[in-house]
């Protein structure tokens, strides 16, 4: 059970949690510590999840508000914002359910748990610090697309400006979400000079 558990742990975060210490825990306590530990660690798993997701929500918003401003394609922005808010309202009620659920587990599982000295708050710690990194990257990526819509909203961009900035959003989100980005016409645009 508790390589189970670890493995979904290590599953769920972006790079492997730190349960080495772990292992010097009582076999008693894995039934209500280490589950409150899992629990609690995939309730912040999904606000990281939520975040990222809404820096891919707004370089959407950004790529299509850019290509539309060069080729003034009036009807491709009106369906991509219509696409925008469908996505984005669908994500938020999904996000929310699963967080409401296990809120209502973690809850409920903090009642039900044993005394015993097992201190499960060191392993949360460093598995938060560890993911800290990347949220602030995250922070600094959300404001840069932001300044980046007011400078096309104001025309202050011109169409390099545009592509540069485009490169550097596609090559952040290669690195957030692997996954989408393997095409290699995608790879090409990224590092093409």
């Amino acid at each position: 059970m508790f390589m189970q558990m670890q493995y979904l742990l290590n599953d769920f975060t972006h790079h492997p949690c730190n349960v080495s210490n772990v292992a010097s825990f009582p076999l008693q306590a894995f039934d209500h510590q280490l589950i409150t530990f899992f629990i609690s660690s995939f309730q912040f798993h999904l606000f990281s999840l939520y975040f990222l997701s809404t820096i891919l929500l707004n370089s959407f918003y950004f790529l299509v508000l850019f290509f539309s401003s060069v080729f003034h394609f009036f009807f491709f922005q009106l369906f991509s914002f219509f696409i925008f808010f469908i996505y984005a309202i669908s994500f938020h009620l999904i996000f929310l359910s699963f967080y409401l659920h296990s809120q209502y587990l973690f809850s409920a599982n903090f009642k039900q748990r044993p005394a015993n000295k097992v201190n499960y708050q060191s392993i949360y710690l460093s598995f938060f610090l560890s993911n800290l990194q990347q949220i602030s990257k995250a922070i600094k990526f959300k404001y840069l697309l932001l300044s980046y819509s007011k400078q096309i909203k104001t025309g202050a961009f011109n169409y390099f400006e545009g592509i540069l900035a485009s490169k550097q959003i596609v090559f952040y989100l290669s690195q957030q979400f692997p996954f989408i980005f393997q095409d290699q016409q995608i790879k090409k645009f990224i590092y093409k000079k």
